[in-house]
Order: structure tokens, then sequence, then C-alpha cells
């Protein structure tokens, strides 16, 4: 079983039912994982720049639009997080 912490900054900019989408859509596995974890951080950059808390529904739109034009593999995204910052919530 796998697990995914929560960045401060993704639990600031996500709803809590974003959240629970992306978690669903990490266990279900329907979107790869790494679809899913670029909508989350690309989630998070609307909601900075807008600041804004970014429903559900952008969230889909925003996984179905990297889905459409397909994503880089992981190992070519860099996430807009440090690795050394604390999260503190899981799914």
């Amino acid at each position: 079983m796998s697990f995914r912490l929560f960045h401060d900054l993704e639990r600031r900019y996500l709803a809590t039912e974003t959240l629970g989408l992306a978690c669903r859509y990490l266990e279900t596995e329907e979107y790869p994982p790494h679809v899913v974890e670029c909508a989350i951080d690309e989630s998070v950059r609307l909601g900075k720049a807008g600041r804004l808390c970014v429903t559900p529904d952008l969230f889909c739109a925003v996984l179905e639009a990297l889905w459409e034009e397909g994503v880089l593999p992981l190992s070519g995204i860099e996430s807009s997080f440090c690795a050394d910052q604390s999260a503190r919530w899981t799914c």
C-alpha cells in the first residue's frame, strides 16, 4: 500500500474535496500517477497565481488537459516544492 503526503502549499491552494479527488485518482489509477502529480502541481500554480482555492471541477479540467496533451515522464518534471519542506497530511 502506498501513501501520499500533501505539502502545506497543496493543502492551502487545493480544496479539501480536491485533495480527496486527487487521492482517489492516485489509488484507483484512473490516470497514471505522474499525470495526477502534474495536475496537482499545475493546480497549485493556478491557485497561487490567482490567489484562489482550486475546486474539484478546475482540478479535473487541468487533469484532463494534461492527459489529452500527454505529459512528460515524471523524471522530466520539476516539482514546485522544495524536497526538505514538511508535508503533514496523508490520504
